[in-house]
């Protein structure tokens, strides 16, 4: 111990002091505050203990091995200096403690340390100290940095208080506890910049940010697309609203707001809808918007055409939509697009459908529309030209009736003949129509036909057309063999008239000519003229028959 310890205080009651002490009588010094302590008084060993913090460490060592009794009594009273209350705050009894909490001269820093180690008494006083509403708001700050409940709730009160200063707000903003700040974000006179601050900051605050009505939609925006569940239900009540912007609409669409989504899907399907709005929906690459544009029966040509070549997805819409160009929809049916090829199916069994498109309907191969043309070439009703051009496009029925057609021997004639020159391919039937002219016979054979060749034989080969001689000569010049042959026949027969023979000697064929010339009843005057023939066998047998009848 010091020298300056050793001497004695004037407020010592000792021998030489200099002052009476106010309570007993003791030795000088630290001496005589042991000397002190040993007293049965109750209350002078409370007065000698407050003195204790005097004395430095050993003095304070008094206070740490007084009795219980003695420290209880100390931790209780009004005039224990800080010092000795800290010391005792440290004690083991857990009294001794309570008792230290609830001296009110107690720093508030020897509650809260008492707090932090658990002790039940310290942690009560707390929360009364935050309850209080004479507590400075920065006590209450600090208890609720501590995790007093009172103290936070306290603070989320004075948070969420429409009549909070916003300096107080934004003070409270910077405490780094989120249920604080949560409520701060339910505060509408938040400043903008502290809400974004807390949005930042705190996820777990996001549900009071996203309901604070100040909040930027593009911090709700912000705050959904992160999961926030507040922030999606605010985006949805946002869409509903008949009030909001169509383009913020189109916007949280883009986010993939279902509600927006089903939003402008209505207005796209509303036949009311202007279509400048259309075509801006057009352009947001949103397939289900983009479909229900397709059903609107205004969207523009162009628009619409636009949307079946962006979306595969949009095409039955597409299809469906009256206005679509059939061009498109036999696009989209090409495609595989199923309400297309249903569509070309209703189209091909419309009654009012041309025919035309009916025809090319079928050729996409729509089998309404093959059954169609069957029908239409079935039908008695149909012209004969329309039905010659189905059976041009393969439509079997089509050729079928042609066929019947040509057979029919009440075909006038006008008929067979169109038909010979305009579809070869019953050629084979008009030949054996027994009232096909000759001309068109000869026609067909020309082109190849096989039974129109052999009816032009059958017929130079009977006996009742050689007064027809001008025919069987056409068919010789037609190259017809029986024809030739039959011409030959003819022309050496004695009893051909003279008439006839005259003809022949006229004709084109050489081997003719010459049976003329060989014939008896051959004219001098056609001998003559034969003489002159060109042909030398000719002109040898004329000058022969003639030398004969001379």
């Amino acid at each position: 111990m010091s020298e300056e310890q050793k001497q004695p205080k004037q407020t010592d009651a000792v021998l030489g002091g200099q002052t009476a002490p106010k309570r007993g009588l003791v030795l000088g010094g630290l001496e005589g505050l042991k000397k002190r302590l040993e007293t049965s008084n109750s209350q002078e060993r409370l007065i000698a203990l407050q003195q204790a913090d005097n004395y430095g460490r050993e003095g304070l060592k008094l206070v740490k091995t007084a009795s219980i009794k003695d420290k209880l009594a100390l931790a209780k009273s009004r005039n224990t200096p800080v010092k000795v209350l800290y010391l005792l705050a440290q004690d083991q009894n857990q009294e001794v403690c309570d008792n230290v909490v609830e001296n009110p001269n107690t720093p508030l820093e020897i509650v809260r340390e008492l707090a932090r180690d658990g002790v039940f008494q310290a942690e009560q006083k707390l929360e009364e100290i935050a309850r209080n509403p004479n507590t400075p708001l920065e006590t209450v700050r600090e208890l609720a940095r501590d995790g007093v409940f009172e103290a936070e709730q306290k603070l989320e009160e004075i948070a969420r208080n429409p009549n909070t200063p916003v300096e107080i707000l934004k003070q409270l903003a910077e405490d780094n506890n989120w249920m604080v700040s949560e409520a701060i974000a339910y505060n509408p006179n938040i400043p903008l910049e502290t809400l974004k601050q807390l949005a930042r900051q705190y996820s777990e605050v996001g549900e009071a940010v996203a309901r604070n009505p100040n909040t930027p939609l593009e911090t709700v925006r912000e705050l959904a697309r992160d999961g926030v569940f507040e922030a999606e239900q605010k985006l949805e009540e946002i869409v509903r609203n008949p009030n909001t912007p169509l383009e913020t609409v189109r916007e949280l669409a883009r986010d993939g707001v279902f509600e927006a989504e089903q939003k402008l899907e209505e207005i796209a399907r509303n036949p009311n809808t202007p279509v400048e709005i259309l075509k801006q929906l057009a352009e947001d690459n949103n397939w289900m918007v983009s479909e229900a544009i397709a059903y609107n029966p205004n969207i523009p040509l162009e628009t619409l055409k636009q949307l079946a070549r962006q979306y595969s997805e949009v095409g039955e819409a597409v299809a469906r939509n009256p206005n679509t160009p059939l061009e498109t929809v036999r696009e989209l049916a090409r495609d595989g697009v199923f309400e297309a090829e249903h569509k070309l199916e209703e189209i091909a069994r419309n009654p009012n459908t041309p025919l035309e498109t009916v025809r090319e309907l079928a050729r996409d191969g729509v089998f309404e529309a093959k059954d169609k043309l069957e029908e239409i070439a079935r039908n008695p009703n149909t012209p004969l030209e329309t039905v010659r051009e189905l059976a041009r496009n393969g439509v079997f029925e089509a050729k079928y009736k042609l066929e019947e057609i040509a057979r029919n021997p009440n075909t006038p004639v006008e008929i067979l003949k169109q038909l010979a020159r305009q579809y070869s391919e019953v050629g084979e039937e008009i030949a054996r129509n027994p009232n096909t002219p000759l001309e068109t016979l000869r026609e067909l054979a020309r082109d190849g036909v096989f039974e129109a060749k052999d009816k032009l034989e059958e017929i130079a080969r009977t006996e009742e057309e050689i007064a027809r001689i001008e025919t069987v000569r056409e068919l010789a010049r037609d190259g017809v063999f029986e024809a030739e042959q039959k011409l030959e026949e003819i022309a050496r027969n004695p009893n051909t008239p003279i008439e006839i023979l005259q003809s022949l000697a006229q004709d084109e064929d050489w081997i003719v000519r010459s049976e003329v010339a060989e014939n008896p009843n051959t004219p001098v005057e056609t001998l003559q003229s034969l003489a002159q023939d060109e042909d030398c066998l000719v002109s040898t047998k004329a000058l022969l028959a003639l030398d004969e009848q001379a």
